[in-house]
C-alpha cells in the first residue's frame, strides 16, 4: 500500500494488476511511501487511527481475470527461470513454486494442452 501525505492519496495494491510497477513510480514520482505489506488489505487502513481515510483519495487497479489466466499459461508455457523444474523453486525447499504448479506445468507439456484445454 503506498500512501502519499501532500497528495492525499492511498493507492491499495491488488495482486496480479501491475501494482508492483504503479507502486514504484507513486514512490519515485508522486511522493508515495510504502506503508504496511504490499497486499495489504484496504480495512487495514480505514482502522489505523493515525490517519484520516475520509481525507484521501483511495484507489486501486483490476486486472480483467482472463488476462491472469492468459499470463498463467503463459508462464507454465516458458518455464522462466526453469522455475517449474528447478527443485530449488520448490515451497518445500524455501522457494515459492507450489507441488500443484509443478503438476501442472507437467501436465500442459505432457499432453500438450493448448490454453482452451488449460482453461478447462
Amino acid at each position: 500500500m503506498i500512501i502519499s501525505e501532500k497528495y492525499k492519496y492511498v493507492f491499495v495494491g491488488i495482486p496480479f494488476s501491475g501494482s508492483s510497477a504503479i507502486s514504484k513510480e507513486l514512490v519515485e514520482f508522486y511522493d508515495g511511501k510504502k506503508i504496511y505489506k504490499k497486499h495489504t488489505n484496504i480495512q487495514m487502513f480505514l482502522n489505523d487511527k493515525r490517519y484520516k481515510s475520509d481525507e484521501y483519495f483511495i484507489f486501486g487497479v483490476y486486472r480483467d481475470p482472463f488476462s491472469i489466466l492468459k499470463v498463467n499459461y503463459s508462464k507454465y508455457l516458458f518455464n522462466a527461470n526453469e522455475v517449474y523444474t528447478n527443485p530449488k523453486f520448490l515451497v518445500k525447499n524455501g522457494g515459492h513454486v507450489t507441488q500443484n504448479a509443478v503438476k501442472t506445468y507437467n501436465k500442459i507439456h505432457n499432453e500438450n494442452l493448448s490454453f482452451l484445454d488449460f482453461l478447462k
